[in-house]
This record gives C-alpha cells, sequence and structure tokens, in this order.
C-alpha cells in the first residue's frame, strides 16, 4: 500500500508541476487540497458514492486531483479508493469519516453517514398466481427515515431444494421447482449487533 501511495504522490507532483516545464512560466506552488462534496448520507443497502477533490494553486487556479491524493476512511463500515469512490461495507448504520491528503497538506473530514435498515421482507412476485420456473423475487427493506427500498446488495439468499437465484441487472429472479421452497434471506451476515433472517415458504404446482 505504501509503495501505491508514493507512486501516486509522484504522480501528482508531476501533475502539478507539469505545466511549467519547457515554457518560460513559473512552476505553480500547490497551496491547498479541498474535498469537493459535503457531509451527506447513504442507505446501509447501497453500493457507493463518488467524491471529488480539487487543488488550489498560489495563482488560485484550480485542477481535479481526485485520482491523486491519498483517500482515508476512519472506519471499515465505508471504504474509500484512490478514485474518491466509498463504498458500504456489511455494515447497517454508523458514521464515518472521509479525509484526503497530499504531502504536508490534508482535507476533510467529510462524514458520511449510513442510513440503517429497521426491518426487511421477501416476497415471490407472482402475480397472485403461484407458479415454477423463473418468478420475481423481491427484498424490501425499511429504514430508519421510513423509506422503503428495494434490496439488492448485503444480502445471502439459501432455499431448501435446487431451486436457484439469478442478478439480472436490478433484478432478482428464483428458479422454483414444483412443491414447497424454504427461501431464507439473511442481512448483515457480519454485524452482530444488526443482522436480520427473514425466511417464506413457498408452493409452486
Amino acid at each position: 500500500m505504501k509503495q501505491i501511495i508514493t507512486t501516486l504522490l509522484t504522480t501528482l507532483a508531476l501533475m502539478l508541476t507539469a505545466c511549467g516545464q519547457g515554457t518560460s512560466a513559473p512552476l505553480k506552488d500547490v497551496v491547498g487540497i479541498k474535498i469537493n462534496e459535503a457531509n451527506q448520507s447513504i442507505y446501509s443497502t447501497d453500493a457507493s458514492i463518488q467524491l471529488s477533490a480539487t487543488v488550489t494553486y498560489d495563482d488560485n487556479s484550480t485542477d481535479d486531483v481526485t485520482e491523486y491524493v491519498e483517500w482515508k476512511s476512519s472506519t471499515d463500515k465505508l471504504t474509500v479508493s484512490t478514485s474518491g469512490v466509498v463504498s458500504v461495507g456489511f455494515y447497517n448504520g454508523g458514521d464515518s469519516n472521509i479525509s484526503i491528503a497530499y504531502e504536508t497538506l490534508t482535507d476533510g473530514p467529510v462524514n458520511i453517514a449510513l442510513i440503517p435498515m429497521k426491518d426487511f421482507n421477501i416476497t415471490v412476485s407472482d402475480g397472485g398466481t403461484p407458479a415454477s420456473g423463473d418468478q420475481p423475487l423481491l427484498a424490501t427493506g425499511i429504514f430508519e427515515d421510513n423509506t422503503s427500498r428495494v434490496i439488492l446488495r448485503n444480502i445471502l439468499w439459501d432455499l431448501n431444494n435446487s431451486a436457484t437465484i439469478s442478478i439480472e441487472g436490478n433484478d432478482t429472479l428464483i428458479t422454483l421447482l414444483s412443491g414447497d421452497t424454504k427461501i431464507t434471506a439473511s442481512m448483515f451476515i457480519y454485524d452482530n449487533d444488526y443482522n436480520q433472517t427473514e425466511e417464506i415458504i413457498y408452493t409452486a404446482p
């Protein structure tokens, strides 16, 4: 990781000084870096959000340096990459502070709050007529702000027979067999304070 960070900082230094190479114009000094976004929230089942960073030179000009600064997260509830993408982990709720650094310059933190899920349910959306074969499988979460949202991440499916589950884009499909299928969904299995499990029995003719 240290080698990767060193490479990124070297690249940034070259990028920030390249404007003066081969010309008579003086090199510009970096006087500040800044995360462009303010504090924000993200649902604990979402995928990611994008943050960006800007550098300011001594002549008040600016550049986008999102991919050249060192990004840090204060907790493992959220991870952040060198491109400023903040990814949600396996936790249901909690805050993380995101900061950036370049040499002796720093900025942040920007607080990212995870909105926790209070409950969830699973249904087979068969239009009211039980059937075998491919059927939409829906998991819906109810969050602390009373918002209901379809869940696509941080969910572990388990079936008691040879039925199968597949993800196609933003849709979850289950291929059902005739007879009873016990469908179990577990959420946040690595978060001991918040893990939840729901199950239904679906009977297809």
